[in-house]
């Protein structure tokens, strides 16, 4: 009998104990976050500096009016997010799926892009100042209104006439 009401007890304390899957930069104390799945989730106006984000989703996630400096995305998803009127400096973005990505007013300063996708995504009024591309897709990408200025385009990559 006693067997069968600490099962019971651990059943109950497990269904209350909901895992959450809301990114909170507050309590991400680590320099690096490794293979975590953030998707769905809604940020408010943050800042992040100095860390690392590897194999991470934050698709269909909302991070608008964010503030992201110094910070390497590797193999990170932002499909379908919105980042509207964020901000990326001094940061590497290598192997990153921006597609169906609203990044509306996004201004990206000092940004190493390396096999970034950002097809289909709304770049409309985006920023781009002293970037480096190297294979990088902006398949059916709006970019109305894009200021692309001192950036590279490496290694035969295709400069969309809208960033000229």
């Amino acid at each position: 009998m006693a067997v069968t009401v600490a099962m019971a007890l651990m059943v109950a304390a497990m269904a209350v104990a909901k895992p959450t899957s809301q990114f909170d930069p507050n309590t991400f104390m680590g320099s690096t976050l490794f293979a975590a799945n953030f998707a769905n989730s809604k940020v408010p106006p943050t800042s992040i500096k100095g860390k690392k984000f590897i194999e991470v989703s934050f698709a269909n996630s909302s991070f608008e009016l964010s503030n992201f400096s110094n910070v390497a995305f590797q193999k990170t998803n932002f499909s379908r997010a919105s980042l509207k009127g964020s901000a990326f400096y001094k940061s590497t973005l290598n192997n990153i799926n921006f597609s169906q990505a609203d990044l509306r007013g996004v201004h990206f300063t000092y940004i190493n892009f390396k096999d970034v996708d950002f097809s289909n995504a709304t770049l409309n009024g985006a920023r781009f100042e002293f970037c480096t591309f190297e294979n990088v897709t902006f398949t059916a990408a709006k970019l109305n209104d894009v200021s692309c200025e001192a950036c590279k385009f490496l290694k035969n990559q295709n400069r969309p006439k809208e960033l000229r």
